[in-house]
C-alpha cells in the first residue's frame, strides 16, 4: 500500500482503487477500538459517508485525493435542492474522513499523505438556536413553578384536586431543576427509575441511560437537586402507592396515564408551559434550552470543557466545544472598546 487509498504505487484502474477503497473501510470499522468506541449506527453511518465520497471520486476518476478533492467534495452543493450542505453534513463527512485517515496513517505510518491535515470543523448553522437562559433567567423559571396558574378554567376545586396541583407543583419543580442543574435529556429524564439515584462516595449519582438507549453513564448531582427530587418522591407518596425501585421516578399525575413515565413530549409542554408562565419562551429557549444553560453557566462559574463534555455526556468533545464559542461570543469586548471611546 504505497497510496493511501488505491492499489500499490497509485497505480490501477478507478473501479479497483475504488474497491481498495472500501475494503480498507471495512477494515477501520472492523477495528477493536471502533467496535468497542462506536455505536452500530454510528460505524453505519461512517461506511455510507466514505461510500459517497469513494463513489464522488470515482465518478471524476480520482485515484488519489488530495486536500482540494477533499475540500470540493466537503462544500459540494445538495444535488435535489442545489442548496450547500449544512454544516452539520459537512461535519459528518470530515469526521469520517479524518477517522479514517488516522487510522491508514497509523497503519501506513508516511506512505500515507493525510488529506484531512489542517481541516477544521465547519460553524453549525444551528448556532443561532442555541438558546439558553443566565442565573436570574433559571431562578425566574423556578420562581414560575411556585406562581403559575394550573388551576386553568376551573373556578372550584375539591380538596383533592387541589392537593394534586401542588403535588404536580413538586414533581414539576424536581424535573425541570434537574434539567437545568444536570444537563438531561427529555428522554432520559423519561427512562430514570427510582433506583437509579444513589450515593457512592460522598457523591449523588444518577444512573443515566443516554439516548442511544444502549450505555449508561453515571452523573453527579448536588445535594440540592437531590432534594427536590426526594420531596417530589415523599409527595407522590399521597396519591401512589409506595412505589418500587424499578418504577419511573417522574410519572404522569393525569387521570388517562396516571403512573406511567412521563413522555419527552409531556416533558417539553411542561417546560414549554412554565417558560411561558415565566416570560422567557422564545424561538431559541425551548425544554432542550435547559441543557445548553447548564453547560453554558458551568463554562461561566469556571468549570472545564472536560468537565462539561463528562456531565452532558458527549461522544467527541467537538460537541461541546460549540458551548466555548457561546462564551467567547459573550464575553468579546471589541463592540464596548469603540463604543466607549466614541460616545459620551
Amino acid at each position: 500500500m504505497e497510496n493511501s487509498l488505491v492499489v500499490a504505487n497509485g497505480a490501477g484502474e478507478v473501479q479497483e482503487a475504488a474497491k481498495t477503497f472500501m475494503g480498507l473501510v471495512d477494515e477501520w470499522l472492523a477495528t477493536p477500538k471502533m467496535q468497542n468506541n462506536r455505536k452500530p449506527k454510528t460505524r453505519e453511518t461512517y461506511r455510507a459517508t466514505l461510500l459517497l465520497f469513494s463513489d464522488w471520486l470515482s465518478q471524476r476518476q480520482i485515484v488519489s485525493p488530495t486536500e482540494g478533492n477533499l475540500i470540493e467534495w466537503l462544500n459540494e452543493k445538495n444535488q435535489k435542492t442545489g442548496k450547500e450542505l449544512e454544516p452539520a453534513t459537512k461535519n459528518l463527512r470530515l469526521s469520517a474522513v479524518k477517522g479514517f485517515y488516522g487510522w491508514l496513517k497509523s497503519k501506513f505510518g508516511d506512505r500515507v499523505i493525510d488529506i484531512t491535515k489542517g481541516q477544521e470543523g465547519y460553524e453549525d448553522s444551528r448556532e443561532h438556536k442555541r438558546g439558553f437562559l443566565l442565573d436570574e433567567q433559571m431562578k425566574q423559571l423556578m420562581r414560575a413553578i411556585d406562581t403559575a396558574d394550573l388551576r386553568g378554567k376551573r373556578k372550584k376545586l375539591s380538596k383533592h384536586d387541589e392537593m394534586m396541583i401542588e403535588i404536580r407543583r413538586v414533581r414539576d419543580r424536581a424535573i425541570i431543576g434537574t434539567l437545568l442543574t444536570v444537563g438531561l435529556r427529555a428522554v432520559e429524564i423519561q427512562r430514570l427509575r427510582i433506583k437509579d439515584k444513589y450515593h457512592e462516595g460522598g457523591a449523588v449519582i444518577l444512573d443515566v441511560l443516554g439516548k442511544g438507549k444502549n450505555k449508561r453513564v453515571e452523573v453527579k448531582i448536588s445535594a440540592k437537586t437531590e432534594k427536590l427530587i426526594d420531596d417530589w418522591l415523599e409527595a407522590r407518596k399521597k396519591v401512589d402507592d409506595v412505589p418500587s425501585g424499578e418504577e419511573p421516578m417522574f410519572i404522569s399525575l393525569s387521570n388517562n396515564s396516571f403512573g406511567e413515565a412521563l413522555t419527552p413530549h409531556a416533558i417539553s409542554v411542561l417546560c414549554k408551559f412554565y417558560l411561558e408562565a415565566a416570560d422567557l419562551k422564545s424561538d431559541k429557549i425551548c425544554c432542550h434550552a435547559l441543557r445548553h444553560s447548564m453547560a453554558t453557566n458551568a463554562l461561566l462559574k469556571g468549570a472545564t470543557l472536560q468537565q462539561v463534555k463528562e456531565q452532558l455526556r458527549h461522544e467527541q468533545i467537538t460537541t461541546s466545544m460549540l458551548y466555548v464559542h457561546t462564551i467567547n461570543k459573550l464575553a468579546n469586548p471589541c463592540s464596548d472598546l469603540i463604543a466607549d471611546s466614541i460616545f459620551d
